[in-house]
């Protein structure tokens, strides 16, 4: 490492995000210490040094503690200028049908090697009055996981531990970012087992290196947090902060269950779906895409996948929804692709915010 350029350290470097985030690094002016657990590596950081910059590429198993303690070792006596933690990992399935090992191996490297990390490296930056911070975060800490239910959790912790950093660093120099990808075009979806099997990773992905890109730009400006990737990233990003949460897990659950990988058309995202049947309901195993659920709305039955129909049709009233069940001057019925006049017996008259719940939740029929 040089005394003339500033230092970040990347973890999950070898590939995906975290690569092309220490590119970036590298390409303005930072000498780098990259982490990964995997051989490909030490390519990365020889890759990476093409750039000018000094890398010291450091092997570690961040899931174990001793593979932390190896980490902050290799790092110890150097000014970390940026730590940007992007080490992270899946799993998909059913609760029930996942080894109790992989979801521990989710928290041990999603959560506890976040905290581990984040403790001494947010020590010496504050008491020297200067340093930033970064976690990889995901749209997904918005909503509830069906099917991916500990990474789902695992990533609601890293966001409001970010947030909750900022503010207590607010006054000290260091800033916090917290940067939130859609799906993207990495490894993560072949190792949480949810490549082909699943619509959401089936379907078309964003780019790695413009998902860092923005990243790289939200942490020099110091923001609080940023939604990186395509514009379909960002209208997810809009539409969890007026969706309901029972809307969010259904639409989650037609994305990430196992099966649901034959409708999503290769490299083009999701495909076209049949509507529900009508006067469903939930079937035997409570499925909400397999033989029941209450009548789509005409809006509803129009092609892409079921994300895709509830939040392009809810980013434009992001921000201005009221608990009147409007939003920009529309109907929270027109805005979530459903028609809550529907829900219940007795035709379309004005129901209670409760009610107009109804899709994608309990509140049927």
């Amino acid at each position: 490492m040089t005394d003339t350029r500033p230092l970040a350290l990347i973890t999950g470097a070898s590939a995906g995000i975290g690569y092309e985030l220490a590119r970036q690094f590298a390409e303005h002016g930072y000498d780098l210490v990259v982490n990964a657990e995997d051989e490909r590596l030490e390519s990365a950081a020889r890759s990476l040094r093409e750039t000018g910059a000094q890398v010291r590429p450091v092997r570690a198993d961040l899931r174990t503690r001793e593979g932390v303690e190896r980490l902050l070792a290799a790092v110890e006596g150097l000014t970390v200028d940026v730590a940007a933690l992007n080490a992270g990992v899946g799993q998909g399935g059913a609760f029930v049908d996942t080894d109790p090992a992989d979801d521990q191996a989710v928290i041990d490297l999603n959560v506890t090697a976040t905290v581990r990390l984040a403790k001494p490296l947010l020590r010496a930056m504050v008491a020297r009055g200067a340093g930033r911070i970064a976690f990889t975060s995901s749209v997904a800490s918005m909503m509830p996981g069906p099917f991916q239910p500990v990474y789902n959790a695992s990533k609601s912790f890293v966001q409001s531990f970010a947030e909750a950093l900022g503010e207590e660093v607010r006054d000290t120099g260091v800033t916090i970012t917290s940067f939130m990808p859609g799906a993207t075009e990495t490894d993560f979806f072949r190792r949480a087992g949810m490549a082909h099997d699943t619509r959401m990773g089936a379907s078309k992905k964003d780019d790695p290196a413009q998902v860092a890109e923005q990243a790289f730009t939200a942490i020099v400006k110091g923001e609080r947090k940023s939604v990186t990737g395509s514009l379909k990233a960002k209208a997810m990003g809009a539409a969890g902060k007026v969706l309901p949460d029972g809307v969010k897990a259904a639409a989650h659950r037609r994305m990430a269950e196992p099966g649901t990988g034959k409708d999503a058309g290769p490299g083009s995202g999701a495909g076209p779906r049949a509507p529900p049947p009508r006067g469903g309901g939930r079937g035997a195993r409570g499925r909400w895409n397999q033989g029941g659920g209450a009548p789509a709305s005409r809006g509803a039955r129009h092609a892409g996948s079921p994300s895709e129909q509830v939040f392009r049709r809810t980013v434009s009233a992001a921000g201005s929804a009221d608990p009147d069940g409007r939003a920009g001057g529309r109907s929270h019925r027109r805005s979530w692709g459903c028609d809550p006049g529907r829900a219940a017996a007795g035709g379309r008259g004005r129901r209670s915010w409760s009610d107009r719940h109804w899709c994608g939740s309990v509140r049927r029929g």
